[in-house]
């Protein structure tokens, strides 16, 4: 029975050495280690404000401590946090640790950093840069998504595992995408034909965006990678094979995004696979026979338009200037409901479709397109 009790005894102590909590100068801590002595910055009530200085160390009742991370959720949704400055003893940042920190505009990383944990810098809007140290080895999935104010990611030449081409972040062999910078002042991307993995919420925000190329060598695309890019028009996806859209509580690569209004050129021979593809079905599928040269100038030259979208009583199709095909309309079961010719821009009067949807092919000098029309 003494056995017994020493134990629970000797349990409840370690319980109260590793597990207290304590604030020094309106920062509060927790001990995560006592020998060697270790703390971590975690939140507190009421929040932080105003510029944050964290110390290498602390010291708790005549025991000196070392500051070694900053614990999940730490500051998250501090707004009125301006700037953190980090001592070169923090190894960790931790889950949604600056996440929603709207007003944060100054944040230098320590080169003792290696893990950065997922969502960590979320809607940091305020960020317009940030450097990775060498030091990091770890970056969590959406680490900086929705930073809608960033405009480059830089990673210092030294580090192993991540790179930074034209201020994007990859891993270092380039077969990952993590993070495109949102603020950044393109209008076309093209991601590198290295990339096999599109990023959970990469691109999430990137309205200036209207042109995306995704190379053959991508397999899959992450969550919501592409959800609000409001300016996107046009994407060229080049892979045979429809890359897997990753799913996550019902949302994919291109949530939110009115796909029934945006190109998406294909190869050829893929049309038929991406038609009976969900989600890829959706865009105005154009099969050409080199995705790899798909340009802006070529797009804007051959570019077909039908609108609107949805319709009411008329639908207008424009084409070329010297252009010529054939416009079909189809219902959902396959049945052909109406085909026309075309030599020039036409409007084809709706007034006869019932509501629903409807599958539309428009070949033009042999560039065939499929999408689909609502009719309202």
């Amino acid at each position: 029975m003494k056995t017994i009790y020493l134990i629970i005894t000797l349990l409840l102590l370690i319980n109260c050495v590793f597990a207290q909590e304590f604030e020094v100068n309106e920062i509060r801590y927790n001990i995560t280690s006592g020998n060697p002595s270790e703390v971590e910055v975690i939140e507190k009530n009421g929040g932080y404000s105003g510029n944050i200085e964290i110390p290498t160390q602390v010291t708790y009742n005549t025991i000196t401590f070392t500051v070694t991370r900053i614990g999940s959720d730490a500051f998250y949704a501090c707004s009125n946090v301006t700037s953190v400055v980090m001592p070169n003893t923090i190894t960790s940042i931790g889950r949604s640790t600056f996440a929603s920190c709207t007003g944060l505009t100054s944040i230098i990383l320590p080169n003792s950093l290696t893990h950065i944990d997922e969502s960590a810098f979320s809607k940091c809007s305020g960020l317009s840069s940030l450097t990775i140290p060498s030091s990091v080895t770890n970056i969590g999935w959406m680490a900086f998504s929705l930073c809608t104010g960033l405009n480059s990611i830089n990673v210092d030449p030294a580090n192993q595992y991540y790179v930074s081409l034209d201020d994007v972040l990859y891993t270092t062999d380039m077969d990952t995408l993590l993070q495109f910078p949102l603020n950044k002042n393109i209008t076309i991307f093209n991601i590198p034909n290295t990339v096999t993995i599109v990023g959970h919420r990469s691109f999430n925000g990137a309205s200036r965006l209207e042109f995306v190329s995704i190379p053959n060598s991508v397999t899959m695309l992450g969550h919501r990678a592409f959800n609000e890019c409001t300016g996107l028009t046009t994407i060229a996806c080049c892979a045979l094979t429809p890359p897997t859209l990753y799913s996550s509580n019902n949302s994919n690569a291109f949530q939110d995004l009115w796909t029934l209004l945006i190109t998406l050129y294909i190869p050829n021979e893929s049309v038929a696979i991406y038609a009976a593809t969900d989600v890829w079905q959706d865009f105005i599928l154009t099969g050409v026979d080199n995705c790899n040269t798909i340009d802006v100038e070529s797009i804007n030259k051959e570019q077909t338009y039908i609108y609107p979208n949805p319709v009411v009583n008329v639908i207008n199709i424009e084409i070329p200037q010297g252009s010529s095909g054939n416009f079909e309309l189809y219902d959902l079961h396959g049945r052909k409901l109406f085909s026309k010719s075309i030599d020039g821009n036409i409007s084809i009067s709706t007034d006869w479709l019932k509501k629903g949807m409807y599958i539309y092919y428009l070949t033009i000098n042999e560039l065939r397109t499929v999408g689909k029309i609502i009719k309202e």
